[in-house]
């Protein structure tokens, strides 16, 4: 699995419908999917591809959203990815 790094929601959900196209199975994390408890956190194991946004891979505002959770307590989960992006840096 590969991980893009994408700090814009537009680029994200840009990316989910590219990668679409090419038949890559996409899910954007971002501030609208951090608490969802539909499915999309059980679809998220099978896909290709995840795009998200840095706020929800380490700790922010004082809690560890549940895509970090994810990421760092399930190893199994951990071990399925191969490669990380990064779309856009900004540094300050």
């Amino acid at each position: 699995m590969s991980i893009t790094i994408s700090p814009l929601w537009h680029l994200q959900t840009t990316r989910v419908s590219e990668c679409g196209r090419y038949r890559i199975k996409t899910v954007a994390i971002n501030e609208d999917s951090s608490n969802d408890p539909g499915p999309l956190w059980v679809v998220i194991p099978s896909d290709q591809h995840l795009t998200a946004s840095p706020k929800q891979l380490g700790m922010y505002d004082g809690y560890l959203p549940r895509s970090a959770r994810l990421i760092r307590q399930d190893r199994k989960f951990a071990s399925t990815i191969s490669r990380v992006h990064v779309d856009s840096a900004h540094n300050v």
